[in-house]
Order: C-alpha cells, then sequence, then structure tokens
C-alpha cells in the first residue's frame, strides 16, 4: 500500500510539473510581439560595454511597463539562456552564465528584452555586449564606511569575490576603537599587504609579510604624523608614503565638503631595518609630495605634487589656486638613493590638478585623476580620469568617466581593467565602477560592480572606496589581523635612517587647524 501510495504520489507531481510547464510556455509565448524601435530601459545600465569573462552575474532591472517579462540572453555559438519573470527583476542561472562568457571570450553576447503589457508582448531593441579574452584580477578589496567619514562603528574594510556575490570582513571598526584605511598591496598580492589603524590602542600600521603580522609605529623626529598613502615597491622590502596636514572646510553650497593639504612629505620605510628615509628629493621644502606609485619595474617613483602654502596662504581667496603636478624620480633600489625630480603632467600646461598616479603593470600607461584644483577629486564635481601614454606621451579622456566626480582607481595585474569610484549616481555616495583598457589604451564605458538584487544600491547609504584588485583572498582573519593589533609583542617603533638628518624645517604653515588626513 505504502508503495502504491509513493508511485501515485510521484504521478501527481509529475503532471503538476507538465501542466505548469505548459502554463508557463503558454503565458511567456512570445511568437507574436510588436517591435520598440529603441532600447530598453533597464537598470543598472549594462549595455554597450566590454565585460570580463570571469564577472558574476549581471542582474538587472527592467524599468519598462510589464506585467511579465521575458529575457533572451545568447552568443554567435548559439548558446543561451531563457529567463521568464512576473518581476521587473532579472536573476541570471550563475552556473549557465559562466559557462557562456568562459566559452566565448572576444566575442559578443547579446540580450532581448520582451515586456507583456496591456495583452500584448513587445520587443525591444537588442543590447549588446562584448566579453574580453582577458579576465579581471578575482578579488577586490574596498573601503565601506559612513560618507561623513566619521561614525567609526561603521567602517570596515571589505573583500569581494567577483566571479559571485560572496564578500567577508578583512578589518572592521566594531572590533576596535579607531579608524581603519590605506590598506595596500604588492602587485595585487595579499600575501605582502598592509593598513592602517587610526588612534586608539591599536593605532598603528598593520603590516602583513612572509606570513608573519607587525604594527609598526611610522612616526618618527621627521615626521611627528603617521605614515599614509602607501605604495609597495616590487621588490616587497620597501614601502614609499606620504605625510600629510590635511585641512578639512565647507562651502556654503555646491559640494559642502572639501580638503586641502597644508604641508606634505613623502618617506621611505624599510621593512628589514625599520627604518625611515626622508630623502630631500621626495621631502622638499618646497613642495607637498603625495600619492606616492612605483614603476612595476621599480625604477621610478611617481607622485604628486603642488608648491608649498606659505604663511600668508589665504583660504577663502586662494584655494582654487592649489594645482598638482605628476613628478617621477629615478630610483637605485640597491643604493636606495633617488635621481632629481622631472615633471611628468604640468598643471602650468593644463591649468588643471592632477593626482592619484597609477602605473599599469606592464609599464605602458599612467593612470591619473585631473580636476580643477586640490588633490581630493572625489569632492571635485568635474573629476575625470585620464590615460597618459609612457611610450607616446599622448594623453587621453577616459570614455568611463561621467559627469560626475570620479576619484580613487586601481589596476588588475594584467593592465586590461581598472576599478574606480564614482558618484555618479547621486552626490552623495561613491559606488564602485569597472572598465576595460585595452592594449593600445583605449578605454571602454564603465559599469557599476554587479550585485545579487540589482535594486540593493538603491538601499545601501554607505560609500565605498579604496577599491584594490588582488589575485586571491586575503590570507589572514579578522582575529588573526586584531591580535597582532593589540599584541605589544609584535609592535614595532620605525627609527630614522642614519644616513639622513632632520633638516631644519623653517617653512610657515597656514594658521589652519589640521589633521592627519580624512
Amino acid at each position: 500500500m505504502a508503495k502504491q501510495l509513493h508511485i501515485l504520489f510521484a504521478l501527481i507531481c509529475l503532471v503538476t510539473v507538465c501542466m505548469t510547464g505548459l502554463s508557463c510556455s503558454r503565458r511567456f509565448d512570445v511568437s507574436q510581439y510588436e517591435t520598440r524601435e529603441t532600447l530598453p530601459n533597464i537598470e543598472p545600465e549594462y549595455s554597450d560595454i566590454v565585460i570580463p569573462p570571469n564577472i558574476a552575474p549581471m542582474n538587472f532591472t527592467i524599468r519598462e511597463k510589464g506585467k511579465r517579462f521575458l529575457v533572451k540572453i545568447y552568443t554567435d555559438s548559439n548558446e543561451k539562456i531563457r529567463i521568464h519573470s512576473n518581476s521587473a527583476i532579472i536573476d541570471i542561472p550563475a552556473r549557465t552564465w559562466r559557462k557562456i562568457l568562459l566559452n566565448n571570450k572576444d566575442k559578443s553576447i547579446y540580450f532581448d528584452i520582451y515586456t507583456y503589457h496591456l495583452k500584448k508582448w513587445y520587443k525591444y531593441k537588442t543590447i549588446t555586449n562584448h566579453i574580453a579574452a582577458e579576465p579581471i584580477d578575482r578579488y577586490l578589496a574596498y573601503r565601506f564606511l559612513r560618507p561623513n567619514y566619521t561614525v567609526l562603528k561603521e567602517m570596515m574594510i571589505r573583500q569581494r569575490n567577483l566571479q559571485s556575490f560572496s564578500e567577508s570582513i578583512i578589518m572592521s571598526t566594531k572590533t576596535l576603537a579607531g579608524c581603519v584605511n590605506c590598506h595596500s598591496f604588492n602587485q595585487n598580492d595579499p600575501s605582502t599587504m598592509l593598513m592602517h589603524i587610526r588612534w586608539g590602542e591599536a593605532a598603528g600600521t598593520l603590516l602583513a609579510r612572509e606570513g608573519r603580522i607587525s604594527r609598526i609605529d611610522t612616526r618618527t623626529e621627521f615626521n611627528s604624523s603617521p605614515a599614509a598613502y602607501p605604495a609597495w615597491h616590487p621588490n616587497g622590502g620597501i614601502v614609499a608614503f606620504s605625510v600629510n596636514k590635511v585641512y578639512q572646510f565647507y562651502h556654503a553650497h555646491g559640494e559642502s565638503r572639501d580638503v586641502i593639504d597644508t604641508s606634505s612629505d613623502l618617506i621611505l620605510y624599510d621593512v628589514e631595518s625599520n627604518t625611515v628615509n626622508p630623502d630631500p628629493k621626495i621631502s622638499s621644502p618646497d613642495f607637498m609630495e603625495t600619492y606616492p606609485n612605483w614603476s612595476p619595474d621599480g625604477r621610478y617613483l611617481y607622485f604628486s605634487r603642488a608648491p608649498q602654502l606659505g604663511a600668508d596662504f589665504d583660504l577663502a581667496k586662494d584655494y582654487r589656486k592649489i594645482k598638482y603636478d605628476i613628478a617621477r624620480v629615478a630610483f637605485d633600489a640597491a643604493a636606495k638613493k633617488f635621481g632629481d625630480a622631472e615633471s611628468v603632467i604640468s598643471a602650468a600646461e593644463t591649468d588643471k590638478s592632477a593626482t592619484h598616479p597609477r602605473v599599469s603593470p606592464d609599464g605602458r600607461f599612467l593612470l591619473f585623476c585631473m580636476s580643477e584644483y586640490g588633490n581630493f577629486p572625489v569632492f571635485r564635481p568635474d573629476a575625470d580620469l585620464f590615460l597618459l601614454s609612457l611610450e607616446t606621451q599622448e594623453v587621453f579622456r577616459l570614455n568611463a568617466n561621467s559627469n560626475g566626480p570620479e576619484g580613487f582607481h586601481s589596476w588588475s595585474s594584467n593592465s586590461r581593467w581598472i576599478v574606480f569610484t564614482s558618484k555618479r549616481d547621486n552626490p552623495v555616495f561613491t559606488r564602485l565602477y569597472i572598465a576595460y583598457v585595452d592594449k593600445d589604451g583605449t578605454g571602454y564605458k564603465a559599469f557599476i560592480l554587479p550585485r545579487k538584487n540589482p535594486q540593493d544600491y538603491d538601499s545601501i547609504f554607505m560609500a565605498y572606496s579604496v577599491p584594490e584588485l588582488i589575485v586571491k583572498p586575503v590570507p589572514w582573519s579578522v582575529h588573526q589581523l586584531l591580535d597582532a593589533a593589540f599584541d605589544p609583542a609584535r609592535a614595532q617603533k620605525a627609527r630614522m635612517d642614519k644616513n639622513y638628518s632632520i633638516r631644519p624645517d623653517t617653512t610657515e604653515l597656514p594658521d589652519l587647524k589640521t589633521t592627519d588626513y580624512p
């Protein structure tokens, strides 16, 4: 009897599935439709873009009227996905999506979208995107915080697996009374990394290298402020830092918040000897040097610099006059000596402020930001990304830009992808955007970081910043990093390199209240 009941139940289930399938087939029969001569309105706007062959499903919302929706995703090889939905939110099956992308590198992928409205199906113009041949680095580390930078309990450094939607926390201020920032990795590899903790018992620079984590106090007789904005030399034994005095102020209209440096220098930190080297070639009293970045061969250090502000600096009158060049100095790694600085991008020629230089890992291009003034482009509505060919010296404005400010940016290890922050969606919350750059330096339209629910961005009242692409996940847990942060046995006080003496600093700074940096 029990066996007969099982057979009957199975038959009922089979009939139910068949009837449901037939019903579904009839309800989503688009053999007859009316053609729309426009592209469908979808959000995010995933159209006319180049996508990595290893990106997570690019789910989207259809912003067209309809009670039912049908989406066909296919390629020239006839591999396809068919999605029926009573909801405008389109959830692409991950396994099939991944297979299609990997099987169709350097080929087009098409999206046909149908909507059922007023008892009729409508078909919109086909969306065409391109699948790149080159993958993006699998993981992305970024800072996640409130946009006013003040509520420490909600500040985190997180990492996202770009092939899926999985995320994890690298560090959080919920476990310490401080600020976490300036995470940096050597050549996109988190095996060698550092991050800063500001304020509190755990204050210092966490440095992880060769399987060990230590906490460094980078302050010396030369720099009373902790080191910031780090850049690893490719040899993994030297870090270039900036030391900054930052002033924050506000405007009565437009972008409310603004930031300037009142002084800044670059220093080198030698990991093995635990010493700080303030070479005058990179810490001149005549300039404010900041945002260091090494060429991939380690032979040059790139950075931004502006003339040092004098004591008579009038903030209300002259803040728009602060414009940064991008310069570089040759570096002898064996001797730890610099050559003379040379201009790469001149503010006098562009009448713009150039900041955040990042050399592509193949050494061919310099990615940087230009805006009207200053060195915090996230607060400048006119801030755009530019690319300098280090072979031809040509400068290009990237197609990845928008009408909003574009900010902090980084390269993938294969030099084909960039990730950057943007306020194009709203003037308050920075989001992360990805764009393809081909071997000739041509940049393509950017797309927002995909999320499982594409409507999440409407309710995430947090800002994304400092995106860094890495080839594998950070190998240390939050607990391991916290143990190192609070362990006195792993704390080290940096020393001045004995070959350098403290310069007599006669620079009179503007009488402004400064902080370390936001």
